[in-house]
């Protein structure tokens, strides 16, 4: 009996923070529109650009084609994995958005929708 109630007021926990995630990602994130680093979603966008466009010997040095004072990858590996999966799938949806260098500031609606729901 305690570990059924236990489990009820885990799952309620984890549906109220899911639902609060939902609500967060509706509203703008920091430094949207402001260049040139453009902010947390603009880190996170990098980072997918990164990895799907780089061999992964290069995702933590610093090169022509890693800039790493523009949001340098700075999280463990399995971030940095986690970023190239969900880059793929951005990709499949929004090629410009993580195209390398191209991609620099990418602000749009759908990019901002889909990256909002691959975190959540």
């Amino acid at each position: 009996m305690l570990i059924g109630r236990t489990l009820s007021q885990s799952s309620e926990r984890w549906e109220t923070i899911r639902k609060e995630r939902i609500v967060v990602s509706l509203h703008p994130y920091s430094g949207a529109g402001n260049p040139p680093k453009f902010g947390d979603f603009e880190a996170q966008r990098h980072w997918m650009e990164i990895t799907i466009n780089l061999p992964v010997k290069e995702w933590y040095r610093n090169s022509t084609a890693n800039d790493l004072s523009y949001w340098g990858l700075d999280y463990p590996p399995l971030t940095a994995y986690q970023s190239y999966v969900h880059g793929i799938l951005l990709k499949s949806f929004l090629p410009e958005s993580v195209s390398l260098f191209a991609s620099r500031g990418h602000e749009s609606y759908l990019g901002s929708t889909v990256s909002a729901w691959v975190s959540l």
